[in-house]
């Protein structure tokens, strides 16, 4: 799900570790606060990941038009509390099936 756009130039602020103060106030100012916990991760050439909590951001280079494109990853978590056992069942998006976490 596309939730924002940003000019190429904040593309520098796109360095593995935490996310700078810059790029917090971008997402801020676009409604989507990110904590001073929330790491980046690189994926392939130009793709990006944002971690915060439980909310993931994808961010793209979008060579066609010279911006950003940051899209939120839907996750959904259901804990089930058996006697003695967790389990953890994890919605996948993209493949839209859920998965089995232990």
């Amino acid at each position: 799900m596309n939730v924002f756009d940003l000019e190429l130039k904040y593309k520098q602020h796109l360095k593995v570790g935490l996310v700078d103060n810059a790029l917090r106030k971008v997402f801020e100012n676009n409604g989507y606060p990110l904590s001073d916990k929330a790491i980046i991760s690189k994926g392939k050439e130009n793709y990006w990941r944002i971690v915060d909590a439980r909310d993931e951001y994808k961010v793209k280079v979008c060579t066609i038009g010279n911006f950003l494109y940051i899209s939120k990853s839907e996750k959904y978590f259901i804990l089930e509390f058996p006697a003695h056992t967790w389990t953890i069942h994890i919605y996948n998006s993209k493949t839209k099936k859920w998965e089995i976490d232990y």
